[in-house]
């Protein structure tokens, strides 16, 4: 560890102030009050003269959810940070809190509060929505692609983003451009709406939020995984075990240096001191290398934390996902139980639910039962149904379950040609391709 002097110099200018001047995108970190104190006593940074000069120790950050027991922090530049994690390392319990800094209008400020921003589907019909929180620096790829993961989109579906703004909605289709500088954002407090739009078959983008312009553009760049500060986490890891190893050497090259030039200047003279130099760099390489060992024991003490931390998170991320879609199930018995429906197909009665009705958003019953469309009741409380109800089992079966099950079709070829024109009436794409596929197999 360098001495005291040594590290005022090199990071006392690190440490943010009301004079500090701030550039945007620069990262900092917060440490709490009392470690920077003490760490500014001891390397003699101001009024120190009465106070004793104590090593601190780890780096200490002010925790979440400290309610009463206030801890006031500092705020340090990236730069400063590496060198202070290199000498004192983090206190056990305590994690890195960054930040970035932001232009907030005219002002460069160090971004205090993430933005909330309320997120959803495009022509949703359920209208879910999730409140979401990101900084202004964040980039637009990694915004659509959380989204995508909270509704839980297939990797093979496309998408892009919208934003809705006091002018009304605009395209994020700019991946790689800051979601904080394409919506001039210019307040922690400012909240948004978002809503990301599928693309349709056949390539077309006609989804896009109500009220907001037509556009054929596709998104340009990539879905971004990880946020700025997951990128920063890592690389800050491995930025300051590269440069201990660095500072170790130099540090071992200059005494190297030392010890040779020693020896030439005082060999034809002094020939008693060349055991002493050999003994001198014996004994500095043995130390170098055991500090070397130590390092390369940190580094894959760090790495398995990393392993371990990103398989407790796939865990934590598999049970979310299994818990929503218990959810997700639980919703849809509810609505079931709350929406069920008597329909009068051709003299024959059914009762389902409005779920099953609306499952295919492409049919003409979920076009029927939208909310769209007044509907009028009989006086045995069911919707009539102008069609031949001989085959309406087998369409509400196939609206349920979301496939044929085996030994369920007709076998005969009439049979199957009444249910063809039956799934094509109600324009249910799936049971037609079905139908036809069987009535291929009879020829």
């Amino acid at each position: 560890m360098p001495e005291p002097a040594t590290q005022k110099a090199l990071v006392e200018n690190y440490i943010f102030s009301s004079k500090s001047a701030l550039n945007e995108g620069d990262v900092c970190y917060e440490i709490t009050s009392d470690w920077i104190q003490q760490w500014k006593r001891f390397v003699g940074i101001g009024k120190t003269r009465y106070q004793p000069k104590i090593k601190p120790g780890g780096i200490t950050t002010p925790r979440e959810h400290a309610h009463h027991n206030v801890q006031v922090a500092d705020f340090i530049h990236e730069d400063g940070w590496k060198y202070l994690t290199a000498w004192y390392g983090l206190e056990e319990g305590h994690r890195a809190v960054n930040h970035v800094v932001y232009k907030y209008g005219s002002k460069m400020e160090i971004e205090k509060n993430l933005n909330l921003f309320k997120c959803s589907i495009s022509r949703s019909e359920d209208g879910e929505s999730h409140m979401l929180r990101f900084s202004k620096m964040e980039k637009i790829g990694h915004v659509e692609w959380k989204i995508r993961e909270t509704f839980n989109i297939q990797d093979g579906v496309e998408s892009r983003l919208w934003a809705r703004d006091s002018s009304g909605w605009k395209g994020l289709f700019k991946r790689a451009e800051l979601i904080g500088k394409t919506m001039e954002l210019d307040s922690d407090f400012t909240k948004a709406d978002l809503e990301l739009e599928m693309m349709e078959d056949g390539g077309i983008w006609q989804r896009r939020p109500a009220m907001s312009t037509p556009s054929q553009d596709p998104p340009v760049g990539n879905l971004l995984s990880k946020s700025i500060f997951e990128e920063l986490i890592v690389a800050n890891n491995e930025a300051a075990l590269h440069q201990q190893i660095n500072n170790l050497g130099r540090e071992f090259m200059e005494q190297l240096h030392t010890c040779i030039k020693d020896y030439i200047s005082n060999m034809s003279t002094q020939p008693q001191q060349v055991q002493t130099v050999e003994n001198s760099q014996s004994t500095t390489s043995r130390s170098i290398q055991e500090e070397m060992d130590k390092l390369t024991k940190e580094k894959q003490a760090i790495e398995k934390e990393r392993e371990g931390i990103q398989k407790e998170r796939q865990e934590w991320e598999e049970r979310r996902t299994h818990l929503d879609e218990e959810i997700k199930q639980m919703d849809e018995l509810n609505k079931m139980n709350e929406t069920r429906i008597k329909l009068d197909v051709g003299g024959q009665q059914f009762t389902t639910s409005l779920a099953t009705l609306v499952k295919d958003p492409t049919s003409r019953l979920a076009t029927m039962f939208s909310g769209r469309h007044p509907l009028q009741k009989d006086s045995a409380g069911c919707y009539f149904l102008d069609r031949d109800g001989t085959h309406f089992r087998v369409i509400l079966n196939y609206l349920r379950d979301g496939k044929i099950m085996d030994g369920t079709l007709p076998d005969d070829k009439n049979s199957l040609m009444e249910l063809e024109r039956e799934a094509d009436y109600f324009r249910i794409k799936g049971l037609s391709q079905y139908v036809r596929s069987a009535l291929k197999k009879l020829k």
